[in-house]
């Protein structure tokens, strides 16, 4: 390997500057960095070399030093298809090239081709902290929101496997949750979004577009039947967590309404492992003086469903609380944004 990258480093160093794509001296260049594939792949057909010396360089040198990413994208896809495919690094190699390069499409891409490949080494649970990471570098709220949602149940499932090695009670609690939880189609993907993420930028909830495009109100038809509906065994819903009011709240002279919360002053906390509760929510903004913390759980069992609402006497209080967007609790990154509730939804 060492001598096939020296030759490399020759031919590189004849090239003019700047390179001329038709010269002699780039077809030598490339000549051998694709003798040296063949090479290597002929003799060595199950070597992994994790350090990607070869195919990083090649892919270098087209990308960066002849500026034909066209050419660095296809040697990045020979590897991919290669036993190197089978390893999170060298996906993670090829989107760190296309950042690099700020084709920032180009590698949103490619998280969004790899990120459900069971990789070697965990590579898959890493892969999906990249992305996140690369999103929330990168990306807009809507796209941190979109690959949380993909990459979430990925990251259940390992926090599942890791508890099963150290706790199996806790594991089986964790792993009952998490199969218990609702599959929820796009539409309510949809709606569970349009209810709960301050980002989101769509029509108004309860309304329809017509053959025209023009927004059409139904809200009132969907409250009527969603009272005539009986919600099914394990059905959840998270707007519960806005509305409900406490089981067990003494009884008094007058009739006692449901909380009502207008979310003025509070924050839409995502990404919360199973062992994060109350408590430690109330640690994490102990000094902005919280007013009041509502955990979304399962209305049937009772687990947590992983997203808190959490309510401050201040707008200042909520600007502090959204800038800690981010912070890692018991393991996990979380979401943390002021609550913009649509208006006219009836929920608070």
């Amino acid at each position: 390997m060492l001598v096939l990258l020296a030759r490399a480093d020759c031919l590189r160093r004849q090239l003019s500057t700047p390179p001329d794509i038709a010269s002699e001296a780039v077809t030598k260049l490339r000549a051998w960095f694709r003798r040296s594939h063949d090479t290597i792949t002929q003799y060595f057909p199950d070597l992994v070399e994790s350090s990607l010396r070869l195919p990083s360089y090649w892919a270098h040198v087209e990308g960066v030093v002849l500026d034909d990413k066209a050419a660095m994208r296809a040697v990045w896809e020979e590897t991919v298809k290669g036993p190197l495919g089978r390893y999170y690094e060298t996906w993670l190699a090829w989107t760190t090239m296309e950042r690099q390069l700020r084709q920032i499409p180009q590698a949103r891409s490619l998280f969004k081709r790899c990120y459900s490949r069971k990789l070697e080494e965990g590579g898959q649970l890493a892969l999906a902290y990249e992305w996140l990471r690369f999103e929330r570098e990168e990306g807009s709220a809507e796209d941190l929101f979109q690959a949380t949602l993909k990459v979430d149940p990925i990251i259940e499932e390992a926090n599942v496997a890791a508890t099963a090695a150290t706790n199996q009670p806790a594991a089986a609690a964790a792993r009952a949750a998490a199969n218990n939880a609702k599959k929820l189609s796009r539409e309510e993907v949809k709606a569970m979004r349009r209810a709960h993420d301050p980002n989101f930028k769509e029509r108004k909830p309860g309304t329809k577009r017509d053959q025209n495009g023009q927004e059409k109100d139904t809200s009132h038809a969907k409250r009527s039947k969603a009272k005539e509906a009986q919600p099914p065994p394990g059905d959840t819903d998270m707007a519960e967590a806005r509305t409900a009011a406490p089981q067990d709240q003494p009884s008094t002279s007058q009739p006692v309404e449901p909380v009502l919360y207008t979310d003025q002053h509070t924050v839409f906390v995502k990404g919360l492992g199973f062992d994060v509760h109350e408590e430690d929510l109330r640690r994490l903004f102990s000094k902005l003086g919280v007013k009041s913390i509502r955990m979304g759980k399962d209305k049937f069992t009772g687990a947590l469903r992983g997203f808190a609402y959490v309510d401050f006497d201040t707008d200042e209080a909520v600007q502090k609380a959204s800038e800690q967007d981010g912070t890692v609790v018991n393991g996990r990154r979380l979401f943390i944004a002021k609550s913009a509730p649509p208006s006219g939804s009836g929920r608070g």
